[in-house]
């Protein structure tokens, strides 16, 4: 099983890690969301990506990790959310 932990910052960043390991990260940028992962180095705007929406369906991160290159259509995905 994997596990996706998403996290922030007090300046509204989230952070997102698999097993441990960070892999994205989204912020507001000139008030535009983008989800930027580290590891293909592929980018989206991500304006449903925000706390509230988190809060009301963590899955939400595997589709911002599909559009950008991380494939999370096989196997079990776990999300935690530790949001500030």
């Amino acid at each position: 099983m994997n596990t996706i932990t998403i996290t922030n910052n007090e300046y509204g960043t989230f952070f997102i890690s698999i097993n441990g390991q960070e892999v994205a990260d989204s912020s507001s940028i000139r008030r535009v969301r983008g989800f930027w992962n580290k590891v293909t180095k592929e980018y989206t705007v991500a304006k449903e990506f925000t706390k509230k929406n988190i809060l009301r369906n963590p899955f939400i991160v595997l589709d911002f990790l599909n559009l950008t290159g991380t494939d999370t259509t096989t196997g079990l995905w776990n999300v935690e959310v530790n949001l500030d």
